[in-house]
C-alpha cells in the first residue's frame, strides 16, 4: 500500500497526461490528496503499488463500494487509474499486481470486482473480467417531451441530501446499482465541486423544486461550441416527477 502523499510524489507526475484533464498538475495532485484524505477515501480507498527492488513498476487505485440488487447487498472492489510506466511495460507487471489483488479479494469474501477502462479492455479480460455495453445516446433537444420548469443549480448542502432521497429512490425501484452511504454520498459531492469528470465543458448540475421539497435532479456539463449538454447522472424522487426529466435535460 502507498500513502496518499506517496502516490502523489511517485505517480501522479506520471498519469497527469492522461487523467489531469484541464487541471493543472498542481489541482491535479490537490483533489487527489483531498479525496484520500476525505471520510470516505480514508475507510475504503486505497492506493496499491509493486515494486521490483526500488522501483515503483505498476500502480492501482482500490475502492470498497457495495453493490445493491434490491434487497440484496454485495460486497465489491472496484480498481481505478491502473498504470505502468512505459519502461517497464510488455512484462507482466499491472497482471500480477491485479491478479494478486483480485485473490486476495476473493479470499476476503468480497463478491463482485468491477473497473471502468477505455484503455486496452482485453487486458482485463484476460484476468476473468466481462465486458459490460458502454454506449453514447445523442438526442436533439426538440425531440424530447417538453414542459415549463423553473431549475435551480445544485449548490446547497441541502440540496446535497434531498438528491440523495431520489438515489434511493431509484434503487429501491428496481434494478441493480451502487449502494452510496453517507460517508460516500460526500465523496460524491467532493469530485462534483472539484469538476473533474470532463475535459471541456461548464458544469450545469440542476435541480427540480415542488414546494420546498427537490423533486429531480440532473449532474452534467454543457458544451457550448456543440450547444450540448452531457448527463452523467439523474434521479426523481417519485414517479410523477419522473416526468420532469425530459424537460430538465
Amino acid at each position: 500500500e502507498l500513502s496518499a502523499e506517496a502516490y502523489a510524489r511517485e505517480v501522479l507526475p506520471q498519469t497527469a497526461e492522461l487523467w489531469a484533464g484541464r487541471r493543472s498538475f498542481e489541482v491535479y495532485a490537490d483533489q487527489t490528496l483531498a479525496l484520500a484524505t476525505s471520510a470516505y477515501g480514508r475507510r475504503f480507498y486505497r492506493t496499491i503499488g509493486l515494486y521490483d527492488g526500488g522501483s515503483l513498476v505498476a500502480s492501482f487505485k482500490r475502492y470498497e463500494r457495495t453493490v445493491r440488487d434490491r434487497a440484496q447487498k454485495l460486497r465489491a472492489v472496484g480498481f481505478g487509474a491502473v498504470f505502468t510506466p512505459p519502461e517497464y511495460r510488455g512484462r507482466g507487471y499491472a497482471s500480477v499486481l491485479l491478479a494478486s489483488a483480485l485473490d486476495a479479494a476473493a479470499a476476503e469474501g468480497y463478491d463482485v470486482a468491477f473497473l471502468f477502462s477505455d484503455i486496452r479492455p482485453h487486458f482485463y479480460a484476460e484476468l476473468g473480467f466481462r465486458a459490460l455495453p458502454s454506449r453514447a445516446v445523442s438526442l436533439r433537444a426538440d425531440a424530447l417531451p417538453s414542459g415549463r420548469l423553473a431549475p435551480m443549480r445544485l449548490d446547497s448542502e441541502e440540496d446535497g441530501r434531498a438528491v440523495r432521497r431520489c438515489y434511493e429512490f431509484g434503487l429501491r425501484r428496481g434494478g441493480i446499482g451502487f449502494g452510496r452511504s453517507a460517508t460516500l454520498w460526500g465523496w460524491t459531492r467532493l469530485r462534483i465541486a472539484h469538476g473533474s469528470e470532463h475535459r471541456t465543458g461548464d458544469t450545469m448540475n440542476l435541480v427540480v423544486r415542488r414546494g420546498k421539497v427537490v423533486s429531480a435532479y440532473v449532474l452534467g456539463v454543457r458544451l457550448p461550441q456543440r450547444d450540448t449538454y452531457v448527463v452523467d447522472e439523474y434521479g426523481f424522487g417519485s414517479e410523477a416527477a419522473a416526468a420532469t426529466i425530459p424537460a430538465l435535460w
